[in-house]
């Protein structure tokens, strides 16, 4: 997506030998719904490509992102060392503390000294690493950023988090966490994160109830056969749960008993999910309280470390689920316990589990 004609626009540089990171990076500012300018995409035939580019620098770009890499610190000469003159040219002529030109690094190379004026060097500024397991964490956090500087532009941060994961190969609990971190304490983003909490709950349940995915009716084979089809069924409720346990994590150890709705309610509807009667394998339904146990653990030992017992008691005591084969209503703390998903199991199956 561009956008050269409102000046609206976040501007890439770099050097062409790294032209597949940098597509990677459109992707996500692409799939996010941020305009941007690419020397590859924003120029026409014909275009006074000079004149274009210092255009689109210092014409209003919102955000001027400069790609780092072997390849770009190897070359004496590059149209990318211009474009950086020019923007250091605007940059100078900043406020101090506007956040304009962001460094990126696509290896764990150094960052340029580029003088900025009055004694700032380009180095200085905080940079984004686009490579290695930070990648993700990373990217989401530069959109974030990107949508703060935008104002009313801002996308939601549910749409951040599907942007960056559809556009980077890694864990949505990695990302679901680092946008927990930068929104939690945030009272203007508390609206999009609660949606982003809500929406991955929902997911969650709605998985535990697919039967193409979790199935309940079939477990068959070999004692061993089974025991590896239960520890694989146990594998992907964790993995089902796991990005809902990253932002619950940090939501309980640096959040108020006030602002913990959104977890409180998905700790209840994923605990309600396990204890829902329905017919199948009895070893199989019992499976489905991992996820509700691996939540309260993960809300327990968070509390704990923090002494945030307010928090503890507003996640899994106060709130309440009803109770399986009954009509009567207890807190989340007792909907589900470490013993239901393997009570009716052998001890074949916990102990490799634990062993995996």
């Amino acid at each position: 997506m561009t956008d050269d004609s409102t000046g609206k626009h976040v501007f890439v540089s770099y050097v062409h030998e790294n032209s597949t990171q940098v597509d990677q990076l459109c992707a996500v500012l692409e799939a996010a719904q941020i305009p941007y300018w690419r020397d590859r995409t924003s120029l026409a035939p014909g275009d006074a490509w000079k004149a274009k580019i210092r255009q689109a620098i210092r014409d209003g770009s919102l955000v001027f992102l400069a790609c780092f890499s072997d390849q770009s610190r190897a070359r004496d000469k590059s149209h990318m060392n211009e474009e950086l003159t020019l923007a250091a040219e605007e940059f100078r002529q900043m406020p101090p503390g506007r956040t304009w030109l962001i460094p990126v690094r696509f290896d764990p190379g150094d960052i340029p000294e580029w003088d900025l004026g009055a004694g700032r060097a380009l180095s200085d500024l905080n940079y984004v690493d686009l490579f290695g397991e930070a990648h993700a964490a990373q990217a989401a956090s530069l959109v974030t950023t990107i949508h703060n500087v935008m104002g009313d532009k801002r996308l939601n941060s549910a749409s951040t988090l599907a942007a960056v994961e559809q556009a980077v190969d890694t864990e949505r609990g990695k990302l679901l966490k680092r946008l927990t971190k930068d929104m939690l304490l945030d009272s203007s983003t508390r609206i999009e994160l609660d949606e982003l909490v809500s929406q991955e709950a929902l997911r969650v349940v709605n998985t535990m109830k697919d039967r193409d995915v979790f199935p309940v009716d079939n477990l068959s084979g070999t004692n061993e056969e089974q025991v590896e089809s239960l520890v694989t069924t146990a594998q992907n409720y964790w993995a089902l749960v796991e990005p809902f346990c990253e932002s619950l994590q940090v939501a309980a150890r640096w959040g108020s008993p006030e602002s913990l709705d959104p977890w409180i309610a998905g700790l209840r509807s994923i605990v309600s999910a396990a204890n829902k009667v329905e017919g199948g394998v009895t070893a199989l339904l019992d499976m489905r309280h991992l996820p509700g146990v691996a939540a309260i653990m993960t809300a327990g030992v968070a509390c704990t470390a923090a002494g945030r017992w307010g928090n503890l008691k507003a996640l899994v005591v106060d709130p309440t689920v009803k109770e399986q084969n009954s009509r009567d209503f207890i807190p989340v703390l007792d909907g589900t316990s470490p013993y239901e998903p393997f009570q009716h199991t052998n001890w074949s199956v916990t102990c490799t589990l634990a062993r995996v």
